[in-house]
């Protein structure tokens, strides 16, 4: 199967060389390398035409911000397998994508695969968020822990199916991972790291309200109004909260699991 690694950049002098090295020391060879660039003034280019005779295609214009370019990389697209790498991460090691495909072909009806990423650069104040990505189990583990796009391949026909990115430029991916799952695509989890994520990189989105409030929409039409209002307390309320007041949020979110837990053992008693 042939794999379309796709890297959208845009002033990326600073480090999308390591990223361009991490694809060309792959051990699998059958690799399309699209690298979509929006036209940069910083050097980029330079940088990119010293290895332009092992990339397989290089495209520069302007384009409508990071996920129209991520889309026009999917039209672009040959192979049989399509992965984004930012131009400020790089492929964990050699044989990612060789793994990779040893798994999608042992595994014919699998529309995605999943693994796990080393963050870096993570804010402080993101930190407690941040976990380990695991396999999903049910969609609210979507919402739970999301999977970035540098962590996931997947079919080119699974595009077809649900479509490509949104214009939106605020959480358009998770937007789009949560519509294959509505889709029953099925996807499979590999418990080996897939790259190195620069957490505050090329599409770092912070959390101020027009952020949150593009994921709040996103919750709004795939979870339960429920979930939906959980959502909006727990991100527009609790941040604004003061460290003291946040603990006792966590005081009484402890007593409340802890309440239903033993609920829930009542109730198997019963039966």
């Amino acid at each position: 199967m042939m794999v379309s690694i796709i890297t959208v950049c845009y002033n990326a002098a600073n480090h999308i060389e390591d990223a361009i090295k991490s694809v060309l020391a792959q051990s699998y060879k059958n690799i399309e390398y699209i690298i979509v660039d929006g036209k940069s003034t910083d050097g980029t280019l330079d940088l990119i035409n010293k290895y332009r005779d092992k990339i397989s295609m290089v495209v520069s214009e302007d384009d409508d911000g990071i996920y129209d370019a991520m889309n026009k990389g999917i039209r672009l697209a040959a192979g049989d397998i399509i992965y984004f790498l930012n131009s400020d991460d790089r492929l964990n090691d050699k044989d990612v994508i060789s793994d990779v495909v040893n798994e999608f072909n042992n595994n014919h009806d699998v529309g995605l695969i999943y693994g796990k990423v080393h963050f870096i650069n993570v804010p402080p104040e993101v930190m407690p968020y941040v976990k380990e990505y695991r396999i999903i189990k049910k969609k609210n583990d979507l919402l739970e822990q999301g999977l970035c796009h540098q962590s996931i391949f997947v079919k080119k026909w699974v595009f077809d199916k649900t479509g490509c990115f949104g214009k939106s430029v605020f959480y358009a991916d998770f937007d789009w991972l949560l519509s294959v799952y509505a889709s029953s695509v099925k996807m499979r989890f590999v418990d080996r790291y897939i790259c190195f994520y620069n957490y505050v990189g090329f599409t770092y989105q912070d959390y101020s309200n027009k952020w949150i409030m593009a994921r709040a929409y996103i919750i709004y039409k795939y979870f339960p109004f429920g979930v939906f209002l959980f959502y909006l307390f727990r991100y527009i309320l609790l941040r604004r909260l003061n460290s003291k007041r946040k603990h006792i949020y966590m005081h009484i979110k402890s007593w409340a699991k802890n309440f239903i837990k033993n609920q829930r053992k009542e109730q198997e008693r019963c039966f």
